[in-house]
């Protein structure tokens, strides 16, 4: 900034009538530099440190968040939806995500934006009922509803594109992931599931790869790779695990167990695949359910654990450790990664579908019990829990804050009031009225004063002449 202002200032001081009325251009060209730039930058906001702006948190669904664990819960919030902010459906609960200092969700009827430090709703957009959860990326907004796949604007909730498919099919279950600037979802419907890949700024078709079965699970994505699971509710020979280039959509490798149905979205780390799945046959009951490891380069099965019922629950995998959910005995249990041998469960009541989320040593799940849980992620002692009004969606955290859905309710949980209060990222449409950072309020006041001061010595030259020609 110096170094653009120290010209002005000589030329300011300058003898030369011509340099004082060029000084008035100068500094409106670095006025409007200044806003072009601020409107880029915000138009292209980059996630912060410990933003969770999609499923599971990141590309890989590790579930693994930064900052600190909320350790002593006390509720700072919590906002109340149309309809319930828990999908209905076999899939479990719409969780949130959060990028900016903004918290997205959807419920039965729309999707929401709220303030994440207090809840304030700063915008809501009716797009006909949402159950899976939203991707935030580059101020756009990421959301499947119906056979539709949205893109918005982060700031306003406006529609950027949309993507349709076949009206007998949905993007209901499988939430959007977005790397390298591709969308990435499955579907289901009644000729069966097919994994997208769309291009994030225009929602153009990049690929699609039929799969032959319903995908529930929402893509993980590393390394160039898309893994996601398969099922129907029936035996089915495409029941299983896929690998896919990201790029064109082929198909690397499956891995197949047609009695099986893998409605767990994967979560990839360190070259294994861990996923969970559950026998069609006996789906309702205490057996026939694994997690399972895959290598994932080739798919080969690394080691299954045997749960006591159907591993809906995304799992969550950080220091050696994988954790997961049975889904109808509500056993919470850990593993180790490399091995698959039990290290500790804990009860968490009833059924649940929650996915676990992970933040230095604490672990948080939710439950149909009504009741979201904090455990120690070493020997799974729990540390609290707290009650909503309803079934627990899987748990977000966001600068030190952590955000779960329960019926109609959003809750925010914590220890204090944090930061200030966040602004919306501009979406990649241009605004025709940028907002101001406070850089370039600084540079609009050095603009002024520096123009003031041309014509301040303008001013003084011209009453040095007049006084000058009109002397005896």
């Amino acid at each position: 900034m110096a170094n653009l202002i120290s010209p002005i200032l000589l030329v300011v001081k300058g003898t030369n009538l011509k340099d004082n009325l060029a000084v008035g251009f100068v500094a409106i060209a670095i006025l409007s530099l200044s806003l072009f730039s601020t409107s880029t930058l915000k138009a292209n906001a980059q996630r912060t440190s410990e933003d969770w702006p999609m499923f599971h948190d990141n590309p890989s669904h590790n579930g693994v968040g930064t900052g600190s664990p909320v350790l002593t819960p006390q509720l700072l919030w919590n906002f109340s939806t149309f309809g319930p902010a828990v999908s209905q459906a076999i899939g479990g609960a719409t969780t949130p995500a959060v990028a900016n200092g903004v918290l997205y969700v959807g419920d039965s009827r729309y999707i929401y934006a709220l303030d994440a430090e207090n809840g304030a709703e700063l915008w809501r957009s009716d797009y006909g009922g949402v159950d899976s959860s939203p991707a935030v990326v580059r101020g756009t907004v990421y959301v499947g509803a119906g056979n539709f796949l949205y893109a918005l604007s982060a700031e306003n909730g406006s529609q950027l594109w949309n993507y349709t498919i076949f009206h007998g099919s949905s993007f209901d279950q499988s939430s959007p992931t977005v790397e390298n600037g591709a969308v990435y979802i499955g579907s289901e419907g009644i000729f069966g599931g097919d994994i997208y890949a769309l291009n994030a700024t225009d929602g153009s078709l990049v690929w699609s790869a039929p799969i032959g079965v319903d995908v529930f699970s929402s893509p993980a994505v590393v390394n160039g790779l898309v893994y996601v699971g398969s099922l129907t509710f029936e035996a089915d020979a495409s029941n299983g695990v896929y690998a896919l280039n990201a790029t064109s959509g082929a198909i690397l490798w499956k891995h197949l167990a047609s009695d099986y149905a893998y409605g767990s979205s994967p979560a990839v780390v360190d070259d294994t695949v861990y996923i969970g799945s559950g026998n069609l046959t006996n789906i309702g009951q205490n057996n026939h359910a694994y997690l399972e490891a895959l290598n994932a380069v080739n798919g080969d099965e690394l080691w299954n654990y045997t749960t006591g019922g159907y591993v809906w629950s995304s799992p969550a995998v950080a220091d050696g450790l994988v954790y997961a959910a049975a889904a109808f005995d509500g056993d919470f249990f850990a593993l180790n990664a490399e091995s698959g041998k039990l290290i500790w469960n804990f009860s968490v009541g009833e059924m649940t579908t929650s996915s676990p989320a992970v933040v230095d040593g604490v672990i948080y799940i939710g439950s149909s019990d009504k009741n979201v849980y904090a455990l120690n992620a070493a020997d799974g002692a729990k540390i609290w829990n707290f009650t909503t009004d309803g079934d627990v969606s899987s748990p977000v955290l966001s600068n030190d804050i952590l955000y779960v859905c329960s019926s109609d309710n959003v809750y925010a949980l914590g220890t204090s009031s944090l930061s200030p209060s966040p602004t919306v990222p501009s979406s990649p449409t241009p605004s025709p009225l940028p907002s101001l950072s406070t850089a370039s309020v600084v540079v609009l006041a050095i603009a002024v004063v520096i123009v003031a001061a041309s014509f301040y010595f303008l001013f003084k030259r011209w009453l040095k002449t007049e006084t000058a020609s009109s002397a005896p």
